[in-house]
């Protein structure tokens, strides 16, 4: 942790990064986050994270602007933390606030009792994401190192103490 914050490219485990990622439309972005997670066994109530990530999204999209979605949820279906991310390939539409096509998706499932780490990690993720260079570098990763190593170098130059 950096001044008690929660560091983003500590939380996106090994394999939690998908770059790129092939889907066209925001039921196969989630699908697609969702069987990651599970298959890495980052979470072990899988059936319980999809369905408190789906009913989070059907109270309001969270597609929230400049090709950004931030999917999340708080559940006891997960112990921790877990963290997910994906760059499409190509735009794709999510419903988004803006209108706009999403192509950097970040999923966050954090413990129900968690509210408080939950919004710093969204707020972190959303000011990182704010910067067009940044966003536009991790947009450009073609791998899941690159997408890693653009976020960790983004953190470091943007929450140095």
């Amino acid at each position: 942790m950096i001044g008690e914050m929660p560091v983003i490219s500590q939380l996106l485990s090994d394999g939690a990064i998908v770059a790129p990622m092939s889907a066209g439309s925001k039921r196969e972005i989630l699908d697609g986050l969702l069987d990651i997670a599970c298959e890495n066994r980052l979470v072990s109530d899988c059936a319980g994270v999809r369905k408190a990530v789906f009913d989070r999204e059907a109270q309001m999209s969270t597609g929230v602007g400049r090709g950004l979605a931030l999917p999340h949820a708080r559940t006891d279906a997960v112990s921790g933390t877990v963290a997910v991310m994906a760059v499409l390939e190509h735009p794709a539409d999510y419903d988004s606030l803006d209108g706009e096509p999403v192509q950097l998706v970040f999923l966050l499932i954090g413990p129900r009792k968690d509210t408080s780490r939950h919004i710093r990690i969204l707020s972190r993720v959303s000011r990182m994401m704010s910067d067009d260079n940044a966003r536009d570098r991790i947009l450009s990763s073609r791998t899941r190192e690159q997408a890693l190593e653009s976020i960790a170098e983004l953190e470091s130059s943007l929450f140095a103490e």
